[in-house]
């Protein structure tokens, strides 16, 4: 193992913590966070000591990423997990394998407007065979995650998970109904997820190969 680490890396000091932690995020950067006053030298050592699993996850990124290379460059669009061509500047239509708007803000209409309703007749088929009722359902735009359901019951969805495979688009859609009985991730919430979907954890993992969609749009 190499005396310093091959990579670049951010620091995150924090009074709140009291240990060490790194994570490599989606778009590949490395970050550590630390407890304020920890000195270079022990955040070098810790590093490096994380070294060979960093450098297995920024494989893995550059692979994902490199997967969807075009949907990053706006070149193409995922619907339904499908890879369409994206046009941007033109009426607002899906035809013949291309996604064609009048501009970037355009796109969760037209989304929602052509595939929400086949999407909430799911969400309502899910809804009446696990026995749990939301108070509404809706589409939003988010950044950061795919769904939200609040303390009333009120369930709302990034649009962008109808660019989401359906096995996805599911897991999502169990995920946020669960809610309704359990408005957090306890113990409690994981055995409704695991007893609707038992593959639930596999599906969470794939998910997270999508989350730079969040960011986009």
């Amino acid at each position: 193992m190499s005396s310093s680490p091959i990579f670049d890396y951010n620091v995150i000091f924090s009074r709140a913590r009291r240990s060490m932690s790194i994570i490599v995020g989606d778009d590949g950067d490395v970050t550590v966070r630390c407890p304020s006053g920890t000195s270079a030298a022990s955040i070098e050592k810790f590093v490096c000591s994380k070294q060979n699993w960093v450098i297995k996850h920024l494989a893995s990124v550059k692979a994902r990423n490199s997967r969807f290379e075009d949907v990053r460059s706006y070149k193409k669009i995922l619907v339904d997990g499908q890879l369409l061509n994206l046009e941007v500047g033109k009426p607002n239509i899906i035809k013949d394998g291309v996604v064609c708007v009048t501009k970037m803000s355009s796109l969760k209409k037209l989304l929602v407007d052509r595939f929400g309703e086949v999407f909430l007749a799911r969400f309502y088929c899910f809804s009446s065979g696990l026995a749990l009722d939301s108070r509404s359902v809706s589409f939003r735009a988010y950044r950061s995650r795919w769904g939200c359901c609040d303390s009333a019951n009120n369930i709302v969805f990034n649009y962008k998970i109808l660019m989401l495979p359906l096995e996805l688009q599911d897991y999502i859609i169990i995920h946020e109904l669960c809610h309704t009985k359990a408005h957090n991730h306890s113990a409690n919430f994981k055995r409704l997820l695991f007893r609707a979907m038992p593959d639930f954890r596999l599906r969470e993992l794939e998910l997270k190969n999508y989350s730079f969609i969040c960011r986009m749009y």
